[in-house]
């Protein structure tokens, strides 16, 4: 069998993070020569070898909000990542090539939007 899983956000990926505010502490792995390296605290942690901050799929899952005007919730599978309305299942949809882009498209929104958590972004 062959997976091609993908642990967290490619370099590319991380850097469109970044561009977007993000604050690197808010990512929980890094990336020493595409190796991806597993953060737990980005004050305490030795991370020299790190050459770039990276964020895993359920870490980008916890930085979207649930969305209470109207009421939204998140929803991710491999093609598309939507914010679903409760009431009637209309929603905001993002998809283009992989999971990890769809969902930072999704941020790009929310923070367009200003529904996203400023404390995870940079001031």
């Amino acid at each position: 069998m062959k997976f091609n899983s993908q642990i967290c956000t490619t370099k590319e990926q991380s850097e469109r993070l970044l561009g977007l505010g993000l604050r690197k502490e808010t990512a929980d792995m890094g990336l020493a020569v595409d190796i991806p390296i597993a953060i737990e605290d980005w004050k305490t942690q030795d991370t020299t070898l790190i050459d770039s901050p990276a964020w895993s799929l359920h870490r980008l899952m916890e930085l979207c909000p649930l969305l209470m005007d109207p009421p939204r919730f998140l929803t991710i599978s491999q093609h598309r990542t939507c914010y679903t309305l409760f009431i009637d299942g209309t929603d905001i949809s993002f998809g283009s090539k992989s999971t990890y882009d769809n969902i930072i498209d999704c941020i790009k929104w929310l923070i367009e939007k200003n529904y996203f958590n400023n404390i995870y972004l940079n001031e």
